[in-house]
């Protein structure tokens, strides 16, 4: 049997849990519990003993492009954060390893990269540093 359980609420899966089928585990009123795959997510539909995908939403040109930009601006901020350690031990004057100053350019030739890219419906994004 299986421990995949869908809580379904209206014909739509609400959540999924991990559950033995056998101890007590109550729902909602208004909810039923299925078993289900992995994968079964939560937003599928749920009738007569089937589940199936939502219909695939189409974004707009414009859409992907502000999305793209949000990504642009995500992936900067989270490389500034990596390299704020390092950064600040060679403002401070401290001593920095041969391996800090390696993670250090690599990090920040990945924002020289990222700041350059011209934000377009398909990006193509630089890989991430290890």
């Amino acid at each position: 049997m299986s421990d995949e359980y869908a809580i379904i609420r209206d014909g739509v899966v609400v959540n999924r849990i991990k559950y033995d089928g056998v101890s007590d585990y109550a729902v909602d009123d208004d909810a039923t519990l299925e078993p289900c795959d992995e994968s079964v997510l939560i937003g599928y539909f749920y009738k007569d003993g089937v589940f199936s995908s939502p219909p695939s939403v189409k974004i707009s040109s414009e859409e992907m492009i502000s999305l793209n930009s949000a990504e642009k601006e995500f992936r900067i901020e989270q490389a500034k954060a990596k390299i704020m350690v390092p950064q600040t031990k060679l403002l401070l004057g401290r001593d920095v390893s041969d391996a800090e100053k390696d993670y250090l350019n690599k990090w920040i030739d990945y924002i020289d990269k990222v700041q350059s890219l011209d934000v377009t419906e398909s990006m193509v994004w630089p890989p991430i540093p290890e």
